[in-house]
C-alpha cells in the first residue's frame, strides 16, 4: 500500500534537479534544505532527501578511505613439541 505523503513521480524529480543542480551539487541534503527554507521553499524532509540520493546511488562516503593489506597470522614452527 502507498504512503498517503509519498511524493509524486514530478515531485521527485524536481527535489533530484534541485539536489543535482551546479549550485547544491556540493552541499549536504541538510544544508541544502536551510538555503532553502531561508529563501522561502520547502521540498520535502531532509530524510526523504537522502533517501532519494540513496536510492539512485548518489550519496555515500566522501572522506578517503584508507585500504590496509590483509594482516596474516604468523606461523609458528617448533622442533620439538617442547620447545615453545
Amino acid at each position: 500500500m502507498k504512503q498517503p505523503r509519498t511524493l509524486t513521480e514530478p515531485e521527485r524529480a524536481a527535489v533530484l534537479e534541485v539536489l543535482r543542480s551546479d549550485r547544491f551539487v556540493d552541499k549536504a541534503p541538510a544544508e541544502i534544505q536551510a538555503i532553502l527554507l531561508d529563501e522561502g521553499t520547502y521540498l520535502c524532509s531532509v530524510a526523504t532527501m537522502y533517501r532519494l540520493l540513496r536510492a539512485y546511488g548518489e550519496t555515500g562516503e566522501r572522506r578517503a578511505q584508507a585500504e590496509h593489506p590483509a594482516r596474516v597470522t604468523p606461523e609458528t614452527w617448533h622442533r620439538r613439541p617442547t620447545s615453545a
